[in-house]
C-alpha cells in the first residue's frame, strides 16, 4: 500500500519538550488508588487538550486517569491501538525537568550544567552509533521522562499525520495514555471494551530495531519463619532465634540465581524484604523466569534450602506460599502470530531488521495480554531510562513513528 510516509521531526521534538517538562511521576505510596499522583491527571489533561486541538472528535479521560482516543477507520480493517504512559519512575526526580537538545551529537561525553552528572560513552556505547544526530537530556539533576513521554509524543505524531492524510487506509485506531505503569499498575483498570481492539503495541521500550515479545514468568514467595523467644539470660538450649535462621536461609540461596549474577533468559530469586523478630520473621521474594517450569526449579530450590536449614535449627519452622503475578506474554502472542509478524513486516518496510528481545521483567503488555489484549511492546527511542543520565534519539523516534504508520498500514492490507 503505497503512502507518504514523512515524519514531523520538529513536531516530535516539540511536544516531547512540553511534556517532559511536565512533572508526573507515581509512588508506591498511595496503596489503592489510581492513578497514584494527581500529577498524571493533569497531564492527561493537557494530551486530552491536544488531542482536541489537532480535531480528535473522539477522546475521553476517565475517573482513572486513562486518556483514549480513538480516529476513525477510512476503510475496513481491524482495530489497533497503540498505548504509552503517563508516569515516570518513582524513585529519580521528575520535578522542574530542563530538557537539553544536542545537535549534531559529536560522539564524545555528554557533560551537563547540574550535579555533575555526565552521560560517558563507556556506559552507553550505543552512542558511537548516533553521532551527527539529535540528543535530548535533562539538565543532571533530573530524570527526562523519555521513559515514556518518547512514546506519547510519537504518538501525536502519528495522530496528527492520520487526521491530515487520507491516503493511508486503515481501520479504527486508539492511541491510549495510561497511568501508573512504572508501579505496575498501568494495565489493570483499563476498559478493553472501549478499545474494541484485535491487538494493541506498548511504545514503551529503550532503544530502536527490537520487538520485545516476552517477559518473565513472575510469582512472588513469602517464606515464613517461626522461632522460639525468650529471656536473652536463660536462653541457652532454649531460644530459636527466627533472625538467624532468616540469615542463614537467605545466605545459602544460590549465588548463581541473584539478579545481580544472571542477565538474558536467566531466572533468578530475589529477596526483596524481611521483616520481624525473634519469635517470627517474614521474607518476601521476587521468583523470576521466561518459563513456568524454571518459576518451578526455582521454587523447589528455595523449598530444599527451608527443608535443610529447618532441620538445621531444630525447634523452627518454615512455611513457604506463593502468589502467582503474572506469565510470559510469549504464551498468549502465540495464539495469533499476526500481531508479531506485522510489527516485523512494519519494520522491514523501513529498512529496519528486527530483533526480538526479551523483556526482564513485567510490562503492561504482559498484563493486557492475559486480559485478551494481545500487547507486545515496539521502542520508543530512549536510554538509561530511570536515571539522571536519561537521553533520548529525535531521529530514532522519527523512525519509530513511521514504524508505526506501516504497522496500520499492514493491519489494513
Amino acid at each position: 500500500m503505497k503512502f507518504n510516509d514523512t515524519v514531523n521531526k520538529d513536531y516530535i521534538k516539540e511536544m516531547f519538550i512540553k511534556y517532559a517538562k511536565i512533572q508526573s511521576n507515581s509512588t508506591e505510596n498511595n496503596p489503592g488508588k489510581t492513578p497514584s499522583t494527581p500529577e498524571q491527571i493533569e497531564l492527561g489533561k493537557i494530551i486530552v487538550h491536544d488531542l482536541k486541538a489537532l480535531g480528535v472528535k473522539e477522546v475521553e479521560q476517565d475517573k482513572n486517569g486513562y486518556v483514549i482516543a480513538r480516529i476513525k477507520g477510512n476503510t475496513q480493517a481491524p482495530t489497533v491501538a497503540f498505548i504509552s504512559h503517563l508516569d515516570t519512575y518513582h524513585s529519580t526526580n521528575g520535578k522542574g525537568v530542563e530538557p537539553i537538545v544536542h545537535e549534531n551529537y559529536n560522539g564524545k561525553d555528554i557533560v551537563l550544567p547540574k550535579e555533575g552528572t555526565v552521560i560517558k560513552v563507556s556506559d552507553f556505547p550505543e552512542l558511537k552509533e548516533k553521532v551527527g544526530k539529535t540528543l535530548i537530556s535533562s539538565s543532571g539533576d533530573t530524570l527526562l521522562g523519555g521513559d515514556d513521554k518518547c512514546g506519547i509524543a510519537i504518538s501525536m505524531e502519528v495522530i496528527k499525520f492520520l487526521l491530515n492524510n487520507t491516503e493511508l487506509k486503515h481501520g479504527d485506531v486508539c492511541f491510549v495514555f495510561t497511568p501508573d505503569e512504572e508501579i505496575g499498575h498501568g494495565a489493570e483498570l483499563l476498559d478493553l471494551r472501549k478499545l474494541n481492539a484485535v491487538c494493541a503495541y506498548t511504545l514503551d521500550s529503550e532503544g530502536f530495531g527490537t520487538i520485545t515479545n516476552e517477559t518473565f514468568c513472575a510469582n512472588y514467595m513469602t517464606v515464613d519463619i517461626k522461632g522460639k523467644d525468650i529471656h536473652p539470660g536463660y536462653a541457652k538450649n532454649k531460644m530459636v532465634n527466627a533472625l538467624r535462621i532468616a540469615s542463614r536461609f537467605i545466605e545459602k540461596l544460590p549465588t548463581d540465581k541473584r539478579p545481580e549474577t544472571t542477565e538474558e533468559r536467566q531466572g533468578f530469586l530475589h529477596p526483596v524484604k524481611i521483616e520481624g523478630g525473634v519469635s517470627n520473621v517474614k521474607i518476601n521474594l521476587l521468583v523470576r523466569d521466561f518459563a513456568v517450569e524454571g518459576l518451578k526449579e526455582l521454587q523447589d530450590i528455595a523449598q530444599n534450602i527451608a527443608n535443610n536449614t529447618q532441620k538445621e535449627f531444630q525447634g523452627s519452622e518454615i512455611t513457604i506460599s506463593i502468589k502467582e503475578q503474572y506469565r510470559n506474554m510469549r504464551y498468549e502472542l502465540d495464539k495469533d502470530p499476526r500481531v508479531v509478524e506485522y510489527a516485523v513486516k512494519a519494520m522491514r518496510a523501513c529498512g529496519v531488521e528486527p530483533k526480538m528481545s526479551v523483556a526482564r521483567g513485567g510490562t503492561d503488555g504482559s498484563r493486557l495480554s492475559y486480559r485478551g489484549l494481545l500487547t507486545p511492546d515496539i521502542p520508543a527511542g530512549f536510554y538509561a531510562f530511570h536515571s539522571k543520565m536519561e537521553w533520548v534519539c529525535l531521529e530514532e523516534m522519527a523512525e519509530n513513528a513511521k514504524v508505526i504508520r506501516h504497522l496500520i498500514s499492514t493491519w489494513a492490507s
